[in-house]
């Protein structure tokens, strides 16, 4: 439930309702028009509140699995005797939970961990908003004030903080805490007394006086005159003129209704005549209906005309009105929705409507952009059915839109759960049927489709996607995605998506794929397959210039993973991978390539619970240029911090099974320190990790000796005749303290400096291992199992951190003005020399990087909007610099923002500079920048420049892109309509720079 603080304070400011959809796409869009008719508006919550004085709309009291995310610049917590964890919140906050939103500048959020009734953990939110609040329903409607108070959050889903600067600070003194605290205790006061704590509890008298009222109630109000009449076949009728307004109540089956328009004729129940004009009947009314004379006094002799009022009609009249046949200036409300028409009937006993020559329009707020919808006609065939015959969506206010989603027939079905209020109580949904569909550019059809059905769920459309472009390495590009149960008028089960690629390059050939996604209760997983008659050559960079010719035209992919929840805790993970060639996936799936996961086949199956985890891993290698380790299979077993031994913490893994290793056949990707080592049959392994350490509390430091030992036994090795045995054992100590102090005299007014409080946190490692066998001799199955050496090193560091306060007035808030990482590791007695930076790895030492290295990392915060940062690391065997980097990166939103940098890599002998930047020069023109040079060659290595051009509803973009490294140029001029950024004709890459001139973007 929410509530602010204004309903309780001596002196309010007034909360605002105001109605906003949340329906995102084009094609079927009139499904969301129509069928997601959400909250009521604001005039239909007035009409609401005469006959019920309904509450403000409540957030669900069932326990939701959706995620929490809570944003903001900076973030301090701490934890309550109770359990209760306290996050405040400063600069700019918002939570995200599903389509609900809750924005502030700052808040205080109590996250309390519960319990269901079986047995389920849950998390309990309540959310103070202080200062320009506002709280998003997923239905659309929105309330704003200076304070609100939101409770009853309930989720067992996923709670995440993004911030830039986070403390484990207490700040109950501060006065955004007290002023939370104070107005929770007293909100919270007020409600209960009103009955209406956390959820809405109404006694038994006001159940059955509800229970007495009609279902939904017809409010009136008329201010012209009001005339009777007849129908030809004897109906009585009021024919009602300059200006009148309807509206109904919701209900669960439907959103609130409001209708206005200039004229109509009411079809009033045959009883209920004589009472809609005031007449005597013998029934009793709720209130009176008096015929008023004008105000000042009549001359002698002379008639004053009466004036009706029949505002405050009978209860009885407001439940007998048939219908209304409205002309003029007609606009019908539904919920958020709006339609204006030339002509309207609507049928309030049925639930029916007919709207002539009607414009229907609704705003997108995620997108930014409203909807607008054109049809000869739109009916409303029940409370949840709705036709339209050919229309015609579009986000263009233009009577003749630059583009349109045309189709001859669309009905659907409104699933939407609401409230008893007809508010939207959930996401939004419904089930559409769609009959010769087009997407027209200028009048002009480009797009056709004969049917679809689907169901509507935020941004359901037939088109997903579609990109056009050149570039030198594919020639003319044009990429389309579309939904594929859509396009074969199929319903898709829960939880499934798929996308069917249709997708053409002129220098390479058609290519086309599907995509699969699914989530259910007890499973979720992938399919992707891709498939190209690619008659072309790779671009795989200079180094390779004699592998680009792919030895066959017929390429692809197909990749399947899938993981189901089993009875017990249980899980299995299946995964099959195939790929045409060894380049495939590097050309065509770049991202995939440098960031995916190994393709593989695989059968895992995993029982995790409390401090205890078994594995069984069985997997082969079906890709012969990938190099793989096959477990055929391997059972491995995990205890995590055991303490039955306490103080002494034990944590202890073992596994048994057979291997094989299987060398990428090209020999590509060996690793110079294992090219001894070539394929191997199925060995028997087996082995295991011990390890103990005792934490120590001691003055100002926190101390934990360890040790550990690996022991592995192979029945063979193709290095060493007959079986093998090795052991790793390692003694150490690391730790760490914390230390803080505030200097107050500190304080400038050129850099932004109020007060400066220093913390340092050191932390330090130190081991000494051995071995008796070197990791050379050993086939290299898994990492860190067969790859950890014996040696001795340590690492210390300190991080710093120098915070300070910025702000006006009560406003202020901490900032980490600087932050500086420095630490300096050295090794000894290694077996050989690592090709990277040195790393020590202070949980498992055996699995540092053995070369001596010195790091600093910096940060400074100049101002909010501008920041400093370098880093570097110094190899101390060699003695020369390895890494360094340095930049500036500023954001002067929402128009300019910019980073240049410079890198150094040693081992590769490169320097580059480069940077780029986003600015908009007003509202209709973005530039924007990307390049960088190498130094040491003298050559350009890339370089973009983008121009944007916003038109109205559409915005177009050139883009040229150069890249040496690859020898790549490609130019395109994109499309894209505004707001829906998914149907770019041309490149995607800057479409971001429409909404935000971000470093991002």
């Amino acid at each position: 439930m929410y509530a602010s603080r204004s309903q309780f304070c001596a002196q309010p400011t007034p909360a605002r309702s105001r109605g906003r959809a949340a329906v995102a796409c084009l094609l079927p869009l009139v499904c969301s028009v129509v069928c997601s008719l959400g909250a009521p508006s604001a005039a239909a919550q007035v009409g609401a509140q005469v006959a019920y004085e309904d509450e403000e709309p409540l957030l669900p009291d069932a326990i939701s699995e959706l995620d929490v995310t809570l944003r903001a610049r900076f973030a301090r917590q701490w934890r309550q005797d109770d359990g209760t964890l306290v996050v405040l919140l400063t600069g700019g906050f918002q939570l995200d939970m599903g389509q609900r939103r809750l924005s502030a500048v700052d808040a205080v959020v109590w996250i309390t961990p519960r319990h269901a009734e079986d047995g389920r953990k849950f998390y309990e939110l309540t959310v103070y908003l202080s200062e320009e609040a506002e709280v998003r329903e997923i239905g659309g409607s929105t309330v704003e004030d200076r304070v609100l108070l939101v409770s009853n959050i309930r989720t067992s889903g996923r709670i995440t903080k993004l911030h830039d600067a986070h403390s484990p600070e207490v700040l109950e003194d501060s006065d955004l805490y007290q002023r939370a605290v104070a107005d929770r205790a007293r909100i919270e006061a007020l409600l209960e007394q009103q009955g209406a704590a956390g959820t809405e509890v109404v006694s038994p008298e006001e159940l059955r006086r509800r229970a007495q009222k009609p279902a939904r109630v017809i409010f009136y109000r008329l201010s012209g005159g009001v005339e009777p009449a007849q129908t030809e076949q004897g109906d009585t009728v009021f024919v009602a003129t300059n200006g009148v307004y309807f509206s109904q109540t919701g209900t669960p089956d439907a959103p609130a209704l409001v209708i206005q328009a200039q004229n109509a004729v009411i079809f009033p129940a045959a009883t209920s005549a004589a009472l809609f004009l005031g007449e005597e009947t013998g029934e009793e009314s709720d209130t009176e209906a008096a015929s008023q004379p004008i105000e000042g006094e009549a001359e002698a002799g002379e008639e004053r005309p009466v004036e009706r009022t029949p505002t405050a009609a009978p209860e009885a009249i407001r439940r007998q009105i048939r219908g209304v046949y409205l002309e003029g200036d007609v606009v019908l409300t539904l919920g958020e929705r709006v339609v204006r028409a030339s002509r309207l009937y609507y049928d309030f006993e049925m639930d029916r409507a007919l709207m002539l020559d009607a414009v229907f329009r609704t705003d997108l707020p995620e997108r930014g952009v409203p909807l607008y919808v054109r049809a000869d006609e739109i009916r409303q065939l029940s409370a949840r059915e709705f036709s339209a015959d050919k229309a015609r969506v579009s986000t263009s206010e233009f009577y003749t839109p630059h583009y349109h989603v045309g189709a001859e027939r669309i009905y659907l079905r409104d699933r939407t759960a609401r409230d008893a209020g007809g508010r939207a109580a959930g996401p939004l949904r419904g089930e559409y049927e769609l009959r010769n569909a087009t997407l027209n550019v200028e009048n002009w059809p480009l797009l056709w489709w004969p049917y679809s059905q689907g169901d509507v769920e935020q941004s359901e459309t037939l088109l997903r996607r579609i990109r056009t472009g050149y570039s030198s390495d594919k020639g003319v590009e044009f990429e389309s995605a579309w939904y594929l149960f859509n396009l074969l008028g199929l319903k898709p089960p829960p939880g499934y998506d798929a996308t069917l690629k249709l997708d053409y390059f002129s220098d390479r050939g058609p290519a086309a794929g599907v995509d699969v996604d699914y989530e259910t209760a007890e499973q979720f997983g992938l399919f992707r397959s891709y498939y190209v008659n690619d008659h072309g050559e790779d671009n795989l960079g200079p180094l390779r210039r004699d592998q680009e010719e792919p030895d066959n035209d017929n390429r692809g992919r197909v990749l399947w993973r899938h993981r189901h929840y089993l009875p017990n805790d249980w899980e299995v993970s299946l995964e099959f991978a195939y790929a045409s060639d060894p380049y495939y996936l590097e050309e065509w799936e770049k991202s995939e390539w440098f960031e995916g996961k190994d393709q593989e086949s695989a059968v895992y199956l995993k029982r995790a619970k409390d401090v205890d985890a078994i594995t069984l891993l069985a997997n082969w290698r079906t890709l012969d240029f990938e190099t793989q380790t096959e477990h055929l299979p391997e059972l491995v077993y995990r205890r995590l911090a055991d303490t039955f031994l306490s103080p002494v913490n034990l944590y202890h893994e073992s596994r048994v099974g057979s291997v094989r290793y299987k060398l990428d056949d090209r020999h590509f990707v060996d690793a110079p320190r294992y090219s001894a080592v070539g394929d191997t049959d199925v060995t028997f392994r087996t082995g295991f990790r011990e390890e103990a350490e005792l934490p120590l509390k001691l003055p100002g430091l926190n101390a934990v000796p360890f040790s550990s030992f690996n022991g592995y036994f192979w029945d063979g090795m193709p290095l060493r005749d007959g079986s093998l045995w090795r052991g790793v054992g390692v003694l150490g100590v690391r730790g760490g303290g914390w230390l803080a102090r505030v200097f107050d005299e500190m304080k400038s007014d050129l850099f932004d400096i109020n007060r400066v409080r220093h913390i340092i946190q050191p932390h330090f490692v130190a081991w000494w291992s051995a071995s008796n066998l070197r990791s050379e001799y050993v086939t290299p199955f898994d990492e860190g199992v067969e790859t950890i050496d014996d040696f001795y090193g340590a690492a210390v560091g300190v991080k710093q951190t120098w915070q300070t306060k910025r702000g006006a007035g009560d406003k202020q808030r901490t900032v980490d003005l600087l932050t500086l990482d420095l630490e300096i590791g050295g090794f000894g007695s290694a077996q050989h020399d690592e090709f990277s930076n040195g790393y020590a790895n202070p949980i498992r030492p055996e699995d540092s990087r053995s070369r001596n290295y010195a790091s600093l990392d910096l940060v400074y915060r100049l101002s909010d909007t501008t920041s400093f940062l370098y880093d570097l690391n110094f190899d101390l065997n060699d003695g020369k610099l390895d890494r360094h980097d340095i930049s500036l990166a500023v954001e002067r939103n929402p128009r300019l923002s910019y980073v240049f940098g410079y890198r150094h890599a040693g081992d590769i002998d490169s320097d580059l500079i480069g940077g780029g930047y986003n600015y908009k020069l007003n509202e209709k023109h973005i530039t924007s920048v990307r390049i960088w040079y190498d130094l040491d060659r003298g050559e350009l290595g890339e370089i973009a420049l983008i121009y944007i051009r916003k038109l109205p509803r559409w915005y177009v973009g050139i883009n040229l892109e150069f890249d040496e490294v690859f020898d790549e140029m490609s130019v395109s001029v994109s499309m894209w309509p505004e707001g829906i950024p998914e149907w770019t004709l041309g490149s995607r890459r800057f479409t971001g720079l429409a909404t935000s001139t971000g470093i991002k973007p």
